[in-house]
């Protein structure tokens, strides 16, 4: 609702809703407030990486903290199952990451409402050959 919101203000100051980061905010909220943790949620946010104007560093960090993530989920379950050790690194490992995504998702929320809109991409000049019509057939001569 937040994220609407600022939207809403957003479009009064620029002119235009700013529906691409609002939607990447409420993504983020999502999964904040529903605590998913399956490695398919990650695959919805990736995409406002890419569409947004956010820094490169934010991809790094929310990607350096869900493979901490990963990597002490399925090493715990290892020991766990196998070792029986149950408090051992990854353990530890996948709750700091477990709580740096948490607060990472919601400074990704605040980024991505103030991120800038996409500048749109030049066109293509009149001269490049994909801009350029096909040229008709020449025609046959009649035949006498």
């Amino acid at each position: 609702m937040a994220a609407l919101a600022i939207g809403w203000i957003r479009s009064g100051r620029d002119g235009t809703y700013p529906f691409l980061q609002v939607g990447a905010a409420m993504v983020a909220a999502f999964l904040l407030f529903s605590k998913v943790h399956s490695p398919q949620y990650t695959l919805w946010i990736l995409p406002f990486f890419a569409l947004t104007t956010v820094n490169v560093a934010w991809w790094v960090a929310y990607t350096v903290v869900d493979l901490a993530v990963y990597i002490g989920v399925f090493r715990w379950f290892f020991d766990f199952l196998y070792r029986g050790e149950d408090f051992t690194f990854f353990k530890k490992l996948m709750i700091a990451g477990v709580w740096a995504r948490a607060g990472l998702l919601v400074l990704l929320f605040v980024a991505f409402l103030l991120a800038r809109r996409p500048e749109p991409q030049p066109q293509e000049s009149a001269e490049s050959p994909s801009s350029l019509s096909p040229r008709p057939l020449a025609e046959k001569p009649a035949s006498a």
